[in-house]
């Protein structure tokens, strides 16, 4: 009768500690133990990086995309020309800071 009752116990235990490893695991909030961290395996999956010259519609997107900056600059700061260089980020930031681009505005 106890030995019953002790397996019934370790089934109860097995079925709560399984059942919430998996709500934590699904969650992605399961914390690991000093021991599991450090027998953990990264799935590691190394591939070659190809760098590929643009296209011509990838370029010419970029280019539309370049275009409509330089005029929405112009329009609402007053600045003609773009370097195209890290010297424009404090512009564009500015075009930011005074909210020229609507949340809303997918495009700009």
């Amino acid at each position: 009768m106890q030995l019953t009752a002790i397996l019934l116990a370790l089934v109860f235990l097995s079925a709560v500690t399984c059942s919430t490893f998996a709500e934590e695991e699904a969650q992605g909030l399961r914390e690991l133990t000093q021991e599991e961290l450090d027998r953990y395996q990264f799935d590691v999956e190394e591939s070659d990086v190809l760098v590929k010259e643009l296209t011509l519609g990838q370029r010419y997107v970029l280019d539309t995309q370049r275009r409509e900056i330089s005029d929405l600059v112009a329009r609402r700061l007053g600045i003609l020309n773009l370097k195209e260089k890290e010297a424009d980020i404090p512009v564009l930031q500015w075009l930011v800071d005074k909210k020229a681009i609507q949340q809303g505005d997918v495009r700009e």
